[in-house]
């Protein structure tokens, strides 16, 4: 996997509005296996934080309605439908 590939996010909000959001790919081909923990930490938690350079954005968990990551992760969760389309 290439380090370098660019992510980009989009969260959705319960009043309708979005935010989008770019960044490194913040994990590489042998750290997968620790990315289903990842995703069920992110999941669990209160709080959604990202790091915008000077400034870090702290959102509460149930003020989001959806959160759509591309490129797709390496390694999905267990409960996780694969090969979806939407339609």
């Amino acid at each position: 996997m290439n380090d370098d590939v660019n992510v980009d996010m989009t969260v959705k909000f319960v009043n309708g509005t979005e935010e989008h959001y770019t960044f490194s790919r913040q994990m590489t081909e042998e750290d997968a296996h620790i990315m289903v923990n990842k995703v069920q930490e992110a999941l669990d938690a209160k709080h959604l934080i990202i790091e915008l350079g000077s400034k870090i954005q702290i959102m509460p968990m149930n003020n989001l309605l959806q959160i759509e990551v591309n490129p797709v992760p390496v390694q999905l969760p267990e409960n996780c439908i694969q090969g979806a389309s939407l339609v």
